[in-house]
């Protein structure tokens, strides 16, 4: 007889003997014997002493920049005050800088809220998204929604322990119906591991301090006024109040903890993996998963086992009958949706958010909502509505991955970007233009509104003339297989009508070769830059025309590369370190600066350059702390400039410091406009102005 003879045999004995059979792994497998933890049976409502949780620190101290230590001295992470401020243009979108969504909660009628990066609220209202003043400026997580007038929300705030070193303690924020306040609790929290109301006046939570080197938890209890910690638990990473009697928290190791209503007890538990989530839609029936693909299901009084096709299952919801569920979780070839018949957790094929979903909601059936990011150079808010057949953009204006971007004198912009893109933004949106080529293009440079030009892979350089777009240099594929080589263009300078100038690399394996090639006013050629061997293997990055005579080039590799033309030839200098310099530019030809990023380094060990020129030689300037490289330089004055990568950097005469981002994106171009504006754009399309506080 074969094995599934014999397990068909098995279970007919069982049946006729009046025993039941127990529900079976998804790939046919009984579930394990329940494991029973050492902590089996321990109430957790007894009073214990705990330590207070000492307050964050009441005074920021300015991370100042130490040029001849070249460390940063402060403990903080708060930028150098400023009194300049960005502000991301208005683009239609319900949050012009595009910021990655964290956390969504709605209501049965289909309003709610969405929250995000530096403080983002974003409120539906009407089936109109709009964005909702903040009482902070840091990522907020989570938001849970009690009622219209009645909603918390979860922020966390970082402090330097040490350099390198950072840790977190959280504040809760109140919706009143009127506004958004963070909330004052008569003992300060730590960091909230998460939260779960029941009612307005009940609610249950998990609160992680540090205590040295170690991490503890304890239940905290909401009584309707304020939060108080109960007792100390096992490592804890989500809790559920289903109902006054009925309460159920998972944590690390496999941990169940149950709440009977009077007290909390740990259970018999099925596995030993980390328990990440838990969804319960009764007092008789609920699912938790896990890493490893671990999907657990509660179900009149015991646990079952179920197989997942998702490797680690990132978040879970139900709707509240219980009929219909998702599941978002990572695989090898991008994000796995399942979902439930019914019966068991199948794979969706119908598509699932377009995007990284980071959280997951179902307020009623036949109605689900995620929120995350979509693809991008950089991550971008965005938030998808399950109407029962598909899942749909909340958002009409998307992000547009953009590579390089130029502005012009009246305040409209071009910028480029992969496969061939080529948008114009007419100073409140990006609209897509024609384009004659399918190749990314990495520059992007204007003379003026009639006279621009865009460069890219294979050398292909495109020229506008104020109605369309041509191809000038097509794309040029040199080689095939290993031996082949590759042009890339990455910069464009345009001193004069007659004399431009593009930048890059012939590159290709180990290869790399800085490639500069001249525009006369009638051709595009390449320049001859080494008599003999080049210096290093490198490309160039970045360029910068002061004038017809004065030009720099600036570039890296396994070495970092400037080259400075003087009118009649190009002349080279090393620098010891390998840095990719992307940027450069100056006011003067004795006050001229460059940036860029470690070359195949950690930035954490080195993160970065910053040189500057002061007309007979080039010094090394001390890397801000909380930020690792620099895309752009817009010099305006001696004592007033600008450096933008992942993270923005004034130049006040004397040091280089932090400045407010209003982005968590990188910044890939600066540029001033004849009136005194500076703009930036972010590799998200996201459009920044420069005002004051």
């Amino acid at each position: 007889m074969t094995r599934s003879g014999r397990i068909l045999q098995a279970a007919f004995v069982l049946l006729l003997t009046g025993c039941t059979i127990p529900f079976l792994y998804g790939n046919g497998q009984p579930a394990p014997i329940p494991r029973t933890p050492d902590y089996s049976g321990m109430a957790f409502d007894t009073a214990t002493p705990i330590r207070t949780p000492s307050p964050l620190p009441t005074e920021t101290i300015t991370p100042t920049a130490t040029r001849d230590l070249g460390w940063i001295p402060s403990p903080t992470l708060e930028p150098t005050y400023s009194p300049f401020r960005w502000g991301c243009v208005p683009d239609g979108s319900p949050d012009p800088c595009h910021h990655v969504l964290l956390d969504v909660a709605m209501l049965p009628s289909g309003d709610g809220w969405a929250v995000g990066e530096r403080g983002l609220i974003l409120k539906r209202n009407n089936g109109t998204w709009d964005q909702a003043a903040s009482p902070v400026a840091t990522d907020i997580r989570r938001v849970i929604v009690l009622a219209a007038d009645n909603a918390w929300a979860i922020t966390d705030e970082a402090h330097a322990v040490a350099p390198g070193e950072r840790r977190y303690r959280s504040r809760l924020l109140h919706w009143d119906g009127a506004a958004w306040s963070v909330f004052s609790n008569a003992t300060r929290l730590g960091y909230i591991v998460d939260l779960s109301f029941l009612t307005a006046r009940y609610g249950w939570g998990i609160i992680s301090e540090d205590e040295g080197r170690d991490v503890v938890y304890y239940l905290a209890r909401w009584n309707g006024k304020e939060w108080s910690t109960v007792n100390r638990t096992p490592a804890l990473n989500a809790i559920q109040m289903v109902s006054s009697a009925t309460g159920w928290a998972v944590g690390d190791d496999g941990v169940i903890l149950h709440w009977n209503g009077s007290a909390w007890s740990a259970i018999e538990s099925p596995t030993d993996k980390n328990l990440n989530g838990l969804v319960f839609t009764s007092n008789v029936s609920g699912w938790v998963y896990g890493t490893e693909g671990v999907i657990l299901r509660y179900a009149s009084g015991e646990w079952w086992t179920y197989s997942s096709m998702a490797p680690n299952p990132r978040r879970m919801v139900m709707d509240p009958e219980g009929e219909d569920g998702w599941i978002l979780g990572s695989w090898q070839l991008g994000d796995v949706v399942l979902r439930w018949d019914g019966k068991d957790w199948v794979r969706f094929f119908g598509g699932g958010p377009d995007g990284e979903a980071l959280a997951l909601n179902f307020p009623a059936l036949g109605e689900a909502w995620a929120a995350g990011w979509i693809p991008g150079r950089s991550r971008a808010g965005m938030i998808w509505r399950w109407d029962g057949e598909t899942w749909n953009r909340e958002f009409e204006k998307i992000p547009i991955p953009l590579q390089a971007a130029a502005f012009l004198p009246g305040g409209e912009a071009w910028g480029v970007g992969e496969n061939g893109l080529l948008v114009k933004w007419d100073r409140t949106e990006w609209m897509a233009a024609d384009t004659p080529t399918g190749q990314t293009l990495n520059a992007v440079a204007f003379l003026t509104a009639d006279d621009g030009w865009a460069a890219g892979e294979g050398g292909q350089i495109l020229h506008w003339d104020g109605s369309d777009w041509y191809v000038e240099m097509p794309y040029v594929a040199r080689g095939r297989g290993d031996n082949a080589l590759y042009a890339r263009l990455h910069a464009l300078a345009l001193p004069a009508e007659d004399d431009g100038w593009a930048a890059g690399g012939l590159e290709g394996g180990d290869f790399s070769q800085p490639w500069i090639m001249h525009w006369d006013g009638g051709e595009w050629s390449p320049v001859g830059l080494f008599a003999q061997k080049p210096p290093c293997r490198c490309s160039l990055y970045g360029l910068h025309f002061p004038a017809a005579d004065d030009g720099w080039a600036v570039g890296g590799g396994d070495q970092t590369l400037v080259m400075h033309w003087d009118g009649s030839e190009w002349t080279w200098q090393t620098w010891p370190e390998a840095y990719r310099l992307l940027a450069v530019h100056g006011v003067s030809a004795d006050d001229v600066w460059a940036a860029g990023i470690a070359e195949n380094a950690p930035s954490s060990i080195n993160p970065g350059v910053i040189l500057h020129w002061d007309g007979a030689e080039w010094t090394s300037y001390p890397f801000p702390h909380g930020v690792t490289w620099m895309d752009s330089i817009y010099m305006l004055a001696p004592d007033d400039g600008w450096m933008a990568g992942n993270g923005l950097l004034h130049w006040n005469g004397s040091e280089w410091g932090t400045v407010p981002s209003p982005v968590n994106g990188v910044i890939i171009s600066l540029s001033q406009t004849p009136d005194g504006t500076l703009w930036g754009v972010t590799d998200t399309g996201t459009v920044l102005k420069l005002g004051k506080s």
